[in-house]
């Protein structure tokens, strides 16, 4: 029994043909979406719409803020030293 291409291709039914043009558009679409969604990756060009002056950290929710020049960014909010703020305002 030789091996022959064009056997091969005459054997395969059209059922197995739709199926295998669906799975290569259902993978080129993901493909697709993956490589153009933009709610992940960060602009490519940036405008300057203002700039900061001074920040500030509020500890406490009816306290005085604290001015300060830079503070540690974490998952629950900016920390200086001790004092953890609850969020930021700019």
């Amino acid at each position: 029994m030789k091996f022959n291409l064009i056997n091969i291709y005459f054997s395969v039914s059209q059922t197995e043909v739709g199926v295998g043009i669906a799975v290569a558009s259902v993978t080129a679409a993901i493909g697709w979406y993956l490589r153009n969604r933009t709610e992940e990756r960060p602009p490519t060009e940036w405008l300057e719409v203002g700039s900061v002056e001074q920040l500030f950290v509020y500890p406490l929710k009816s306290g005085a803020p604290l001015p300060c020049n830079e503070f540690k960014c974490t998952d629950y909010g900016p920390i200086l030293g001790t004092a953890r703020d609850r969020y930021v305002r700019i």
